[in-house]
């Protein structure tokens, strides 16, 4: 696997891996960098895995308003993300107080974390429609903030789930 971090600067890209699993890659080219799996069906637990480290990543409460990150299988919150049901995107929390924010497109097919003062760190564009990618590209800055790689984790994460919701909605309708 190659490092995330080293690939500030270079476009990568989030795959849906084929069959009826709910798995994905993250790719540089043939490289593989990450991988994301949803291992029980009805269930928003996530584990993503990377050369830098393992996370969980899974919706908490009643509405699924919240999203925490934890490291490996601990249960120690490393941050918790909150999102804006009628606005889009939402807030992240690390456990020392620092804030990003998570700022999606109208459509939400883009998401970008940017910090408090506007400075974009990570930003993703999603394509297609039965097979999902994600193209991701990750600026210099966020070499500063050694949560990147579950940065890329999470907002591909909420990607995911908002469509995954937008499914479930359409099928109730």
């Amino acid at each position: 696997m190659r490092r995330i971090s080293a690939l500030v600067d270079h476009e990568i890209t989030w795959k849906e891996l084929p069959g009826f699993k709910s798995e994905y890659e993250l790719r540089f080219g043939d490289d593989l960098v990450a991988t994301m799996k949803l291992p029980k069906m009805l269930s928003s637990a996530a584990v993503f895995q990377c050369e830098e480290g393992s996370w969980t990543i899974d919706r908490v409460g009643l509405l699924s308003s919240k999203t925490v990150v934890r490291a490996g299988t601990s249960n120690a919150e490393l941050a918790t993300y909150t999102g804006r049901t009628w606005k889009g995107g939402g807030t992240l929390e690390l456990t020392e107080g620092r804030k990003l924010e998570l700022r999606t497109s109208i459509w939400k097919s883009t998401f970008e974390w940017c910090t408090n003062a506007g400075e974009s760190l990570v930003f993703m564009k999603g394509r297609g429609f039965l097979k999902y990618y994600v193209d991701v590209r990750m600026n210099r800055a966020a070499l500063k903030w050694p949560e990147l790689p579950w940065l890329v984790a999470l907002a591909f994460y909420q990607m995911i789930m908002m469509r995954r919701d937008s499914a479930a909605h359409s099928a109730v309708h």
